[in-house]
């Protein structure tokens, strides 16, 4: 379908295409055109595309003593520089107001391209505020371009024009553009002053009419996308030599479902590979700061200087692309775990320095590679810069061990390109600092897509924008629902909307749109020999329709396509049909001590697959660091006072004997005591935090101290006592808070609680939380009683229950209960002696459990087996969980 094209690159004419991909896949089609003719060598066709033609064209200038040789040509890198500059400078931002800036780069091209920077409009009452602002900008941008000798690619086809009409580009090769579906004024004047001064101007024909053309409905849009896939799949096996292509209306947004929907249909197995290929040539390139070596050494510059949040050191040490990577992984494992509890949530990285060179050495250079780069960090050029960027790179080994494949090998090139690009913008920049340089650097290598190249052959997956001009033998165009065809555009806010319209700018009207849609869907009518448009006929629950563009082509109920099987339904089919037996885990073994203590039959009782994992085989969830202390650090800090306190004073008697001010002041100096050892001390933010906590903890424990001086005589007999009890098989470790015996010679047990509590979670019918029942049942003491202690902001009480022979504001009588608890069998409990006798044998139950393997899922607390903890229980996969209608 190249035909006329290719006769032209033969004939010496230079071919200029609307973006790159039409002229790469061109290139291609060139070879092959030559090597069918019988020949094994040929001059290289003259193709380019818009942009590197008009680049050219200003290089002949230069040459020739035309406009070049008075003005310089800056980037599109020094271009959005300057812009930000500008956009700083005007609102006297202390940083750069990126995305303002990007939209007036926007509007600026748009002006350029329409020739209207000096429109009628622009003087017209009414421009709003944002557009008055953008005057003020353009007329500082176009000062700066001015008072330096620049010019910016925007406005190289009016410059170019100039040198045109004097005659500058008489002799060029004749010139054929292809893929062009909209000429903007200033493209077309430069083109009309060409065909003027006598140079050769054609523009490639449109195919002569349509090939076989169809519609189909698709049910859904993911499935959509895999019929196109299988479509695709079938098409190449039938025939290799086929051109084959689909284009996905909206690619730049689903990349990454469109790349794994046609990685499972054209290479079901590519998750198990370690470098899958498969015959596909995806057009939309992603942002370089996305692709893992890039990301990692940004990731890795974020740590130099300053605070740095503990994301970041993180990620530095997890990633495979520093020294030791892969060699310290385990070891920088656990140095990750290890510094979440110390460091807390932002921290100087050469802080973790002393640990990482006991734990991971090779991480300690790099962390040391770090620090000796901080100590010089003066201002600089960008290309100076990126020269001391490199050099630290270096240092910390990146890209890391591994030996590079052609995908890698392609981001580093690109990297390499985006740094040569940041180290000429210098020309736009004096001399920056570390946070200004580092910013641009970000903002630069997040906006520059990155696509590896590919074969031309295979199947092309495209934007529906970029397949303007290409010839296909098979075509299928996804997503054309009318609810999204033509496709809804926006003005640029920064331009007046009238202007906009007269000049049938893009986004500028419906109408215009409109028209817009009509000439491209009729160009991918006549881009292949056969056709397919689809459309997804249901989305979020609404029904979607087929675009009235479409509604002429024929429509159909199905296609044909590749019908095997999809790597899961592969392993399926494959396996044998067997009755499988229940995979029972071996029982515990009798007399030896499990881990947990308590927080075992809690778990058991609450989700018994939880507690197999955590406690049988030593699975755990990776704490997130908190700003600040955490409310487990907070929880244990009230512990450790309160333990030493009552240790100093522990009985009434004695505490009878302090005075309020010889109280407080006990209080505060354990307070300050615990306080201090506390991780994260030595900076002041914590510090600051740590004071705060104080004001907040005291006044709570100086009222708990007070409700047990008002208390009927006590004495504290045990507190953070450890011991080891025997429950049915298993054997675990308690760590007692607190144990008191009253006057009369009752022991009640006491735990100390910072949060919220729910005496609820002792119904032995129900249990939930069992630690002072199991306090109460197994220690083998005459406990009479069990009581919070909760020392929170919602309460400061004592909240339990016990027998007759406790008398403390609320500890009460199991029987005086508002919602009975209720035993095994179902009947009331009324009284302490049938309390404790239900939660032994509400215990032992579970303990029978735990130690059977019992490692089921309670469907009425299925968050426990959620979060980190869903890869191992799979409990999104069990839909009665996830509904809730089940109970088992």
């Amino acid at each position: 379908m190249y035909g006329p094209l290719l006769e032209a690159l033969q004939s010496g004419a230079t071919v200029v295409t609307a973006n790159n991909r039409l002229a790469r896949n061109l290139a291609h089609a060139y070879g092959e055109f030559r090597q069918a003719a019988g020949q094994l060598a040929w001059p290289t066709p003259d193709i380019l595309d818009w942009r590197a033609w008009l680049t050219r064209l200003w290089e002949e200038s230069q040459v020739l003593g035309g406009r070049a040789a008075t003005l310089q040509l800056i980037s599109e890198i020094d271009t959005r520089v300057l812009w930000e500059q500008v956009a700083t400078a005007e609102q006297g931002l202390e940083t750069a107001a990126l995305q303002p800036a990007m939209l007036a780069n926007e509007a600026w091209q748009l002006l350029c391209d329409w020739e209207a920077s000096s429109a009628p409009e622009w003087v017209a009452a009414g421009l709003s505020p944002d557009q008055q602002i953008f005057l003020r900008w353009l007329a500082l941008f176009r000062d700066r371009c001015k008072a330096e000798g620049w010019i910016d690619p925007a406005m190289l086809p009016v410059e170019l024009l100039a040198d045109a009409d004097a005659g500058l580009f008489d002799g060029l090769p004749s010139l054929v553009f292809a893929g062009f579906d909209v000429w903007r004024p200033a493209h077309l004047a430069l083109r009309d002053a060409l065909a003027r001064r006598g140079v050769a101007v054609a523009l490639a024909a449109d195919p002569a009419g349509e090939g076989a053309c169809q519609r189909i409905e698709c049910k859904s849009e993911v499935l959509e996308l895999e019929q196109a896939a299988r479509w695709a799949r079938l098409q190449l096996e039938t025939d290799p030599e086929l051109s084959i292509c689909v284009v996905i209306r909206d690619l730049e947004t689903r990349l990454a479902e469109a790349r794994r929907v046609f990685m499972d249909v054209f290479c079901p197995d590519w998750r198990t590979r370690a470098t899958p290929t498969a015959p596909l040539n995806f057009s939309y390139g992603e942002p370089l700061a996305n692709k893992p070596r890039i990301a990692a050494a940004l990731n890795l510059l974020h740590l130099i200087h300053g605070i740095v949040d503990y994301r970041h050191f993180s990620l530095a040490l997890r990633t495979p692309f520093l020294h030791g990577g892969r060699a310290e992984a385990g070891a920088r494992a656990r140095l990750d775990l290890r510094l979440r509890d110390w460091l807390g949530t932002s921290f100087y990285a050469t802080e973790a320095l002393p640990e990482a060179l006991n734990r991971a050495p090779l991480f300690a250079r790099v962390l040391e590679a770090l620090q000796t780069a901080s100590q010089d960090m003066d201002e600089r050029s960008l290309a100076e810069w990126a020269d001391w960027i490199t050099t630290l790179l270096q240092a910390t080994g990146w890209p890391g061990d591994d030996t590079l494949d052609s995908v890698a090998y392609q981001e580093l090139e690109a990297w390499h390109k985006l740094f040569r690009d940041f180290a000429a913008s210098s020309k736009v920049h004096a001399k920056l600092g570390w946070d200004a340089a580092f910013s641009l650097l970000q903002r630069l290598a997040s906006s520059r897509l990155h696509q590896p190249k590919a074969s031309s052959g295979g199947v092309q997956i495209m934007g529906i924008l970029e397949a303007a001009g290409h010839g296909f033998d098979r075509l299928w165009v996804t997503g054309m629902a009318a609810e999204d065809w033509p496709q809804a555009r926006q003005p640029n806010p920064l331009l007046p909307f009238a202007l906009q319209r007269r000049c049938a700018m893009p986004g500028s009207s419906p109408a215009r749109d409109l028209e817009y849609a009509q000439n491209l869907t009729a160009r991918l009518k006549a881009s292949a020999h056969e056709l397919i448009f689809s459309w997804p006929g249901l989305r979020d629950g609404e029904q979607l329709h087929a675009s009235e563009l479409i509604r002429d082509v024929i429509c159909t109920d199905t296609v044909e396509q590749w019908q095997g099987p999809l790597w899961s339904q592969a392993m399926f089919a494959s396996a044998p049909v067997a009755a499988l037996r229940d995979d029972i885990p071996q029982e515990w073994p009798k007399g030896n001590r499990a881990r947990g203590g308590a927080y075992l039959f809690n778990l058991q009782a609450s989700c018994p697959l939880r507690a197999f994992l955590e406690l049988r085989l030593g699975a755990v969830e990776v704490d997130e660091p908190v700003i600040g202390i955490s409310f487990k650090a907070r929880g244990s800090l009230a512990h450790r006072v309160l333990e030493d306190f009552y240790k100093k004073f522990p009985d009434s008697e004695v505490l009878a004997e302090l005075d309020e001010g010889a109280l407080a002041d006990e209080l505060n100096e354990l307070t300050a005591q615990h306080m201090r050892a506390l991780p994260g001390m030595r900076r002041a933010f914590i510090r600051t935090v740590a004071d705060l906590e104080t004001q907040r903890l005291l006044p709570l424990l100086m009222e708990f101290v007070a409700l047990d001086r008002d208390r009927d005589s006590f004495s504290v007999t045990e507190a953070e006592q450890d011991q080891e009890v025997t429950v049915g098989p298993l054997k675990v470790g308690l760590k007692l808070d607190r144990l008191d015996r009253l006057e009369n010679g009752s022991l009640l047990v006491i735990d100390y609680k910072t949060g919220l509590v729910a005496r609820t979670k002792w119904n032995p019918s129900r249990p939930g939380d069992m630690q002072l029942p199991l306090y109460a049942t197994f220690t083998g003491k005459p406990v009479n009683g069990v009581a919070f202690a909760q020392i929170s902001a919602h309460s400061v009480k004592y909240d339990g229950l016990a027998d007759a022979t406790v008398e403390i504001e609320g500890v009460v009588l199991p029987g005086k209960l508002r919602k009975k608890f209720t035993d095994l069998d179902g009947a009331n409990i009324d009284d302490w002696e049938a309390l404790t006798a239900a939660w032994r044998l509400c215990l032992l139950e579970l303990a029978d459990g735990f130690a059977a393997g019992d490692c089921r899922i309670n469907p009425k607390q299925s968050a426990l087996a959620e979060g980190q903890f869903a890869v191992l229980t799979r409990v999104y996969e069990l839909s009665a969980v996830v509904s809730g209608e089940s109970d088992g």
